[in-house]
């Protein structure tokens, strides 16, 4: 299956955030809600994440017609989009329900659909219907999702669900049923199809300073949130676990080699996945032990229950760098971005690594965050840059 977020919370944040037309650039910006919560996720290729940063970020998107208001959230790992059906129960789907019996341009396709977790599962019914990212938008096309019947065991220890659905923004070939006739674009890679914007890019900001919003823009790159220039990776292709074939799935690329600043370059040379859906990022045990240890020069120690490395939080003003090195660019990578609250204590690290032993390499919102990022359908490329609010760093190579 492919992979998926669960959110949970005992809180609901209501998003005001609209999104509209940027004049005389021609692309759609959505301001994203940053939200805290517990987080697992569980990948097609076998991984589960588990994520104490407690961090996703959530849009609107509207469907049917008149159209029907969702929060979702903003997944560069998954690539079906789905929310509740108004036959899930309420115990399972607490929030918003899609009425389809509402809806004058809703088309059944009685064509079933599942996603697995890590803990619990979803399954439903894929669906046609118009979708929009405002009421008022003109980006609306008729599209393939997913409509939700069950989300069993997603809600436990009386803490709901947060998000109310994905806006999956992965590789087609990364959708539950790309492998049968009924394939389909997801959302932004039907945008493109039809020429509904100008240019088939996304882009994400995450960013964390002071006075600047999270931010998701499609159909072009907003250059106020950027300084410098883009530099650009190739994406690489993964074996899709459906055919067993190379091909383009996740938003991947390949990381050269990672160090601390100054001191011992790691080679790596292995592909990683730019998941936004994902709050910690992941490498191997042996990758983070030595990171870890080059920047706190003590003996590592190591939350087993949580699985966190932990760490002093004066570290945060320290102005270490973490650099990455891709094929064309480097990400500096300022500590203070991967210092994570934890206790009264302690502070934990920002970088993991996978408990499953099967090493996928993962780079989620601990450093998706630290700069601005283009992701080119058109090319199968991904950009870099210096967010503007950043201490972080991207080094054209």
């Amino acid at each position: 299956m492919v992979s998926i977020i669960v959110s949970y919370s005992s809180l609901l944040l209501l998003s005001t955030a609209v999104a509209y037309v940027i004049p005389n650039n021609d692309f759609i910006r959505l301001p994203l809600t940053r939200h805290t919560h517990l987080t697992k996720r569980a990948g097609s290729e076998g991984y589960k994440l588990y994520n104490a940063d407690r961090t996703e970020y959530l849009t609107k998107i509207y469907i049917g017609t008149p159209p029907q208001e969702f929060q979702v959230s903003v997944d560069t790992g998954s690539a079906d989009t789905w929310v509740p059906w108004s036959s899930c129960a309420s115990n399972e789907c607490p929030y918003a329900r899609f009425d389809s019996s509402k809806s004058s341009t809703f088309q059944s396709m009685n064509l079933s659909f599942a996603l697995t977790y890590g803990q619990g599962s979803i399954h439903g019914e894929y669906a046609k219907d118009k979708i929009s990212l405002s009421p008022t938008s003109k980006l609306s096309i008729s599209q393939t999702f997913g409509l939700t019947k069950s989300a069993k065991d997603i809600i436990t220890q009386g803490v709901k669900m947060t998000s109310n659905g994905i806006l999956g923004l992965g590789f087609p070939a990364l959708t539950a049923n790309s492998d049968t006739v009924e394939a389909y674009n997801p959302f932004v890679f039907q945008l493109a199809q039809e020429n509904m914007i100008s240019n088939p890019v996304f882009c994400i900001s995450l960013n964390i300073g002071d006075g600047w919003s999270s931010e998701l823009t499609i159909g072009g790159v907003d250059e106020t949130r950027y300084k410098g220039e883009i530099s650009y990776v190739p994406v690489e292709k993964n074996t899709n676990p459906k055919t067993q074939e190379l091909d383009y799935t996740f938003w991947s690329v390949q990381l050269e080699s990672i160090g601390v600043e100054n001191g011992t370059k790691e080679q790596v040379k292995s592909n990683v996945i730019l998941d936004t859906g994902t709050t910690l990022s992941y490498l191997t045990k042996t990758l983070v032990d030595r990171i870890v240890s080059d920047v706190t020069q003590e003996k590592l120690t190591f939350d087993l229950q949580n699985e966190l490395y932990l760490v002093k939080c004066e570290l945060k003003t320290s102005h270490k760098k973490i650099l990455l090195d891709f094929k064309g660019a480097q990400l500096s990578i300022d500590l203070a971005d991967l210092i994570l609250p934890f206790d009264d204590q302690h502070c934990a690290f920002g970088i993991t690594y996978n408990f499953d032993k099967k090493n996928s390499l993962v780079l989620g919102d601990s450093l998706l965050r630290s700069a601005f990022f283009v992701f080119d359908l058109g090319q199968k490329r991904v950009g870099m840059a210096t967010a503007v609010n950043s201490e972080s760093k991207v080094i054209a190579l």
